[in-house]
Parts: C-alpha cells; structure tokens; sequence
C-alpha cells in the first residue's frame, strides 16, 4: 500500500476514531504546506518536482480548539515502511512550525500499522496504541508548558547532595 492509500484507507480512519474531523480546516489541516525554513536540504519531504523548491508539506497538522494553534505534527509513511524513517523529516516539520508559531508540537510517526508518539521535550519516540484525541494532546500541553522545571536543568543543592553519609 502507498502513502497515500495508507493515508486514506487507514490513517484518516483512525484519526476519525479519536474524533479528528479530517475534512474540518479548523481541526486538521492535510498536507500543511510551509515554506522551507530550517534543515531543509536534509529534510525534502517529497520530490521537489513535485512540490517546489521553496515549500514543504507535513502530511497532517492537528490543531487546538482556536482552530489555529498547532497541537500535532503527523508523519506518514506507507505500510512497507518503518515510521521511524519520518522523524527526521517530522523534526525538521516541528522546527518550522516552532520558527513560526513559538510552538513545539508533538508528533505522530505512522504507517498506518504502527503509531510513534514524541513529545521532543521529554522523551524519544515511544510506540502508542491510537492516535490522542484533541483534549488529550490540549492536557499534555499543558502540562508540559506549565511544569515549572525539567529534571536536566535542575540545579544540584551542594549542602544536602555533597554531604558525607
């Protein structure tokens, strides 16, 4: 099965399953076209006889409730494939929309069979089950925004941490 048949046969389905309305603009926007910003020597995502030198296309884009704020990039690849393959192309997706937007949005790696979810700020890409539904990608953001401190930039108490035992 090709991409585009992954796309359609199944990815569109299984979003539709946790409540992403494929065909609503204001929730998901397929084929997100940017202009290529970063990496984007290393990041082609299709032929650029295809597409163009100057623009780049995230296969699926889901967004908050606004209907404007990026939540998830999604990559596909088709069923042949590894989903890993997509991450590089998805990060450098990532790093465009955080250029534009001020946003790190998760991203989805799939072929349909497999899901990856990575949220870059904390952890690799880690298999899933099913795609998140918009409350829940809305919850981990906010989570991950509000939490007052990642564990790597802690800094170490000397009085209680270099103390004898």
């Amino acid at each position: 099965m090709n991409e585009a048949q992954t796309r359609k046969e199944i990815i569109d389905l299984e979003l539709g399953k946790r409540q992403w309305r494929i065909h609503n603009p204001s929730e998901v926007i397929v084929e997100f076209q940017m202009e290529k910003r970063l990496n984007a020597r290393s990041v082609a995502a299709e032929p650029e006889a295809e597409y163009g030198k100057q623009n780049e296309y995230a296969d699926y884009l889901l967004l908050s409730r606004d209907g404007e704020t990026p939540l998830a990039v999604v990559e596909a690849k088709r069923t042949s494939k590894n989903p890993r393959v997509g991450q590089r192309q998805a990060e450098g997706y990532a790093n465009n929309i955080v250029e534009k937007y001020g946003i790190d949005p998760f991203i989805f790696l799939t072929n349909g069979e497999a899901i990856l979810f990575w949220d870059r700020q904390r952890y690799p890409p880690r298999k899933i089950y099913g795609f998140f539904e918009r409350n829940d990608l809305e919850r981990l953001k906010y989570l991950r925004d509000s939490s007052v401190q990642l564990p790597s930039t802690a800094e170490i108490n000397d009085s209680i941490a270099g103390r004898d035992y």
